[in-house]
């Protein structure tokens, strides 16, 4: 019963995301195909990219500037949604 529940916590569709978006920052965890595959199911573009490499912080992909995670510590934690779409996960 427990995997179930956690799963549903997880795993979301795009149009709740696309909901939850509305009221929340969206930042994608993860530079990488699974980010470039998960922006043409966002109404509203993302806000931008951490990544744990220190060779892509600082880049930019797909219009989107690349981040450490510590740039997450700025954040007020009810305003932003994090994608993981790193395949470290």
């Amino acid at each position: 019963m427990f995997p179930n529940k956690l799963a549903e916590v997880i795993w979301l569709s795009w149009s709740e995301i696309n909901q939850i978006q509305t009221h929340r920052k969206l930042v994608f965890f993860g530079r990488g195909e699974w980010m470039e595959k998960s922006i043409p199911y966002l109404v509203e573009p993302a806000a931008y990219v951490v990544d744990n490499n220190r060779y892509e912080q600082g880049q930019e992909e797909a219009g989107l500037q690349i981040y450490s995670p510590e740039r997450l510590k700025e954040e007020n934690p009810d305003r932003i949604f994090v994608v993981i779409t790193t395949t470290s996960f």
